[in-house]
């Protein structure tokens, strides 16, 4: 019987793959023993944030409100918001519409939650609280700042249809460590007579609050009010993002 011979090249290819595998089982017969298994890398989700309930916690409240608010539900717009919102006209449209205005795809990220409160002198005061995606918080600030710079004065459509003439009277930015805030007063002149308000963004991260007050002029003094409201929805905001902050964040009172 002939003799099979292989040459020393492939014995040794032979030896090592026999090696190689002995190896290999013995490697796998360890993972198998300390319950260890292969895993393959998870990659980072880069989409939204997913809105908890918790989220609720970033609206004001009747106790964070001057006196003279109470505490009433968001009512149903009269008409439907138009498919496309012209920039200026955000400013004045509900906080909630101007929050989905600038989300970089329809549906993209979880409904913002909204509230609204009402004044004795029936000012209102609408909120809204919108989470970005990573990173869009910021954008999304920007643009509101932008448009705001570029629309000094021009004619909107109200909530309720009336047509208004809008003047943005100042604004004020803040950049705080913890985020930013940005405010923009506004005169609305209207067949009926003159309202005033202002339009006050919160950020911390990508979570981002909206408020807009509406109401007869001569109310309040609205400088003092937008600045002790923004203080206390930033404390919100923070306090969302990290619970372990419950306590630390300054106080607005």
């Amino acid at each position: 019987m002939a003799k099979l011979y292989l040459s020393p090249a492939r014995r040794n290819a032979v030896l090592t793959g026999i090696a190689v595998g002995g190896a290999a089982v013995v490697a796998l017969s360890v993972l198998a023993v300390i319950g260890l298994r292969p895993r393959t890398p998870v990659a980072d989700p880069a989409g939204p944030t997913s809105a908890a309930p918790s989220l609720q916690t970033a609206l004001l409240e009747a106790g964070d409100l001057p006196a003279s608010f109470e505490v009433r539900p968001t009512p149903t717009p009269k008409a439907p918001p138009p498919k496309r919102t012209e920039r200026c006209q955000s400013l004045v449209a509900d906080p909630a519409a101007l929050l989905r205005s600038l989300l970089p795809t329809p549906g993209s990220s979880p409904t913002p939650v909204t509230a609204r409160h009402v004044g004795a002198d029936s000012g209102v005061l609408d909120q809204a609280v919108q989470i970005f995606g990573r990173g869009q918080g910021t954008e999304a600030v920007d643009v509101i700042r932008k448009t705001a710079k570029s629309c000094g004065a021009f004619t909107a459509r109200l909530d309720d249809g009336t047509k208004a003439r809008v003047k943005l009277t100042s604004t004020s930015v803040e950049s705080l460590l913890i985020g930013d805030a940005y405010t923009v007063s506004m005169t609305l002149t209207t067949k009926s007579g003159q309202q005033t308000g202002y339009l006050a963004i919160s950020r911390v991260g990508d979570t981002v609050s909206v408020l807009r007050r509406t109401g007869p002029a001569g109310g309040p003094v609205l400088d003092r009010q937008i600045q002790d409201l923004v203080g206390r929805a930033l404390d919100k905001l923070v306090v969302l993002g990290d619970p372990s902050l419950l306590g630390t964040a300054p106080a607005h009172r």
